[in-house]
């Protein structure tokens, strides 16, 4: 999976890094349980795409919230 992280982040239009994180953020999130797996994909994800750390704890935090319920 970093592999094809690597790829599509070096491709990936800049303006849409943060987009393409918070997507990915959701879909980790969706079932409300966050894997050790999953947590270090995203990590390695936000880093991949060059977003800072408080960013990244910020659309984490968004995502939290959208998917409660």
């Amino acid at each position: 999976a970093n592999t094809l992280v690597d790829v599509c982040a070096e491709v990936l239009p800049k303006e849409l890094a943060i987009t393409a994180f918070a997507n990915a953020v959701d879909v980790v999130l969706a079932d409300g349980v966050v894997e050790p797996d999953e947590r270090a994909f995203i990590e390695y994800l936000a880093k991949a795409l060059k977003i800072n750390g408080d960013t990244a704890k910020l659309i984490a935090s968004v995502m939290v919230s959208k998917n409660k319920g």
